[in-house]
């Protein structure tokens, strides 16, 4: 599975169609990526953006426990929007490696240097804080 790229400004029509009952494919037009601060987003998905405080493009991804996709990079901020945690891992499978943690309904507004490259990002399968 691949995280799907849409811009941040496509992420907040999308949202704003889908709040005012506006069926997605009407809302979500075509627009270039730009860069837009804060967002509200679409709360069953997990957002991954390419720049801090979800600014830069931005990878949209479903809340299916245990789901895993591969990565983008770099990864500097995430939306979690998911009633599960959503963890960064350096390595496929996320078994060896370091592995970066953000809780559910939560933002990494600035997710550390160290943690820009993960290889896969995984939807946990338990509704529990880090």
């Amino acid at each position: 599975m691949f995280l799907r790229s849409m811009s941040a400004a496509a992420a907040v029509t999308l949202a704003a169609g889908l709040a005012l009952g506006i069926p997605a494919a009407a809302s979500a037009a075509a627009s270039s990526p730009a860069a837009v601060t804060g967002p509200q987003l679409d709360t069953s998905s997990l957002y991954i953006f390419t720049r801090t405080y979800e600014r830069g493009t931005g990878h949209k991804a479903a809340c299916h426990a245990g789901a895993e996709y591969k990565s983008v990079s770099p990864v500097e901020s995430v939306a979690n929007n998911c009633e599960y945690r959503i963890f960064l891992y350096q390595h496929a499978g996320g078994k060896t490696g370091w592995n970066y943690c953000v809780n559910p309904h939560s933002r990494a507004n600035v997710v550390p240097g160290k943690y820009h490259a993960p290889q896969t990002i995984k939807v946990g399968t338990k509704a529990i804080k880090c």
